[in-house]
């Protein structure tokens, strides 16, 4: 599974040099950047790249700067030298197809806010082009087997643009978190999140498979922003975890429903278990208002994003219910293992110093016959206990 990477613009969202900043500070090779940059030199682009390390109110932090007197203006030669430069210097997937997948967000987006796009402005100078592959190149160093992006920031408010001033979402931004299922915050003042940094997060979201917990936390890096926020530090936190830890959490997913059938019910729990993330459903019975029997109907998700939209529409879908509790959880868990002994399968289990054996269900049943599943069950564990002896 390797190491799990965590990309955190929850606070001051997200830009090119921020996300290289944080990926440098939390332990990738500033060596794999500046390949990058001899690449575009070694074809007649004039470009460089400063890193420092610097304090953001109180927070140490990287800060990347480029420094690109060049533009490509022209889209497809903005496209053919991206795709270049990265074949040259990023070479293992998912990321050596991230700066290509990152930077048609950015095409499709200008395409649908300004219709077809001639010519580039912001996004055609070179700093596009170290952002985009840099970003693969420290990935690919880092080599994290998965990786999290969590809401991020757009900010709020106005912001002065050569097309004049436009409201934050800037609209390209706005095209490529349309249809991200992560969502986004609005909070704080200004253009918190750039085209792309917007591109890139996506990018790098749907390019790695979802994380389940527990993970525990082995290094932090931040990226510097350019700006100095008034409120807040102008940072991007990057998590480097690794699988392990105790219990983890889980979020529930619980609604009270009184004027539908059984099954309809019965139904809403079978389409529940087949969704991607859910990990148990349960029924309880009760009463509601003016003494009417209820279900309340709960499920056990996954601890990620969206996940309660996801269970809420196919409740909603079911049993008409018109709302739902979302709460978090933390758990307590004992380390388990699947053994299989003598052609039985025997979940072994241990929580600190207390152990726990228990045969499947399924081996139990297939040995049932003039005896009860009970009996069944203690022999097979008798069985296993004297292995243990042995």
């Amino acid at each position: 599974m390797g190491t799990l990477l965590i990309v955190d613009p929850q606070v001051a969202g997200a830009s090119g040099d921020m996300l290289l900043g944080g990926l440098l500070d939390a332990g990738a090779d500033e060596g794999s950047l500046r390949r990058v940059v001899r690449t575009l030199r070694d074809r007649g682009f004039r470009v460089g790249v400063d890193v420092s390390r610097v304090s953001v109110r109180g927070f140490r932090a990287v800060r990347v700067r480029v420094d690109a007197g060049d533009r490509v203006g022209d889209p497809d030669r903005l496209e053919g030298l991206v795709l270049e430069v990265a074949g040259e210097v990023v070479t293992r997937e998912p990321w050596s197809e991230l700066p290509e997948r990152a930077l048609r967000l950015l095409l499709r987006a200008e395409e649908r806010v300004h219709g077809r796009v001639d010519h580039l402005h912001e996004l055609g100078s070179v700093d596009t082009v170290v952002d985009l592959v840099g970003t693969a190149a420290l990935l690919e160093d880092l080599d994290p087997g998965r990786a999290l992006v969590l809401p991020p920031n757009v900010g709020s408010g106005t912001v002065s643009t050569e097309h004049g001033e436009l409201p934050v979402p800037v609209p390209a931004v706005a095209e490529i978190l349309s249809g991200w299922e992560r969502g986004f915050r609005a909070d704080g003042e200004g253009e918190l999140l750039t085209p792309t940094g917007a591109a890139l997060l996506r990018a790098i979201d749907e390019l790695t498979e979802d994380a389940e917990p527990p993970w525990r936390v082995v290094r932090q890096g931040f990226g510097a922003g350019s700006r100095e926020l008034k409120d807040r530090p102008n940072v991007l936190r990057i998590l480097l975890c690794e699988p392990g830890g105790e219990g983890g959490f889980v979020r529930v997913v619980e609604t009270s429903i009184d004027d539908a059938d059984g099954e309809a019910v019965g139904e809403a729990i079978s389409r529940l278990l087949e969704l991607d993330g859910v990990r148990d459903v349960e029924v309880l019975h009760g009463l509601g208002k003016k003494n009417r029997p209820r279900f309340i109907l709960r499920a056990i998700v996954e601890d990620r994003p969206g996940v309660e939209r996801e269970v809420f529409r196919e409740i909603f879908r079911w049993t008409g219910s018109l709302g739902a509790r979302v709460y978090r959880c933390e758990r307590v868990v004992a380390d388990r293992r699947l053994v299989r002994e003598d052609g039985v399968r025997v979940k072994r289990s241990r929580f600190e110093d207390v152990e726990h054996a228990k045969p499947e269900w399924e081996d139990v049943r297939e040995r049932v016959g003039h005896r009860s599943s009970l009996l069944v069950r203690a022999e097979l564990l008798a069985r296993s206990r004297r292995r243990d002896d042995d």
